[in-house]
C-alpha cells in the first residue's frame, strides 16, 4: 500500500494535507480491481467462484485472488496462463498452490525465457476438468 499526501486548493490550511491509501495492484487495468463488483455504499464484493469438478461432482467455492485464478486457468483452457501474462506483484505460483490444495489438478510446465534477465519461467494449466456454477460477478 502507498501512502499519497496531496494538498487541495480548497482546503483551510489549519487541516493540513489529507491522506489517502492507494493499493498499487488494485489501481492497475489488469489487476484484481475488475473482479470486484461494486455494492450499495460504495464496498467492494470479494471475488469468488463456485464449481462443479467432473469426474466427482463436488462443489467447490473459491474466494479473493485464488478465485480469480482458477476463473484465469478456465478461461485460458488449453493455452495454460504465466506470471508474465499478469501485472508484477501478483503471486501467481501461491495462488496455484491454493488451488492445488482444493483438489484441483493443475500442471506446471518450465519454459526458458531470453532477455536481459534471461531464465525459466513456470505455465500453469488447469488439468482438472471444471463447470462452472456461479460466476464471478454472481458470487456473494
Amino acid at each position: 500500500m502507498l501512502i499519497h499526501l496531496k494538498n487541495q486548493a480548497s482546503q483551510d490550511l489549519k487541516e493540513g494535507p489529507t491522506m489517502s491509501i492507494v493499493d498499487p495492484v488494485a489501481k492497475s487495468a489488469n489487476s484484481n480491481s475488475r473482479n470486484r463488483e461494486r455494492v450499495a455504499g460504495g464496498v467492494a464484493k470479494k471475488f469468488a467462484i463456485v464449481v462443479r469438478i467432473k469426474p466427482d461432482g463436488r462443489i467447490i467455492r473459491l474466494d479473493g485472488r485464488a478465485a480469480w485464478v482458477l476463473n484465469e486457468l478456465v478461461k485460458v483452457g488449453k493455452r495454460s496462463l504465466t506470471a508474465s501474462d499478469y501485472p508484477a506483484g501478483i503471486s501467481l505460483a501461491h495462488y496455484i498452490l491454493l488451488c492445488r490444495k482444493e483438489g484441483f489438478l493443475i500442471t506446471t510446465e518450465r519454459e526458458a525465457h531470453a532477455g536481459v534477465f534471461s531464465g525459466v519461467h513456470a505455465r500453469y494449466r488447469l488439468e482438472t476438468p471444471v463447470t462452472v456454477l456461479e460466476t464471478p460477478k454472481a458470487a456473494a
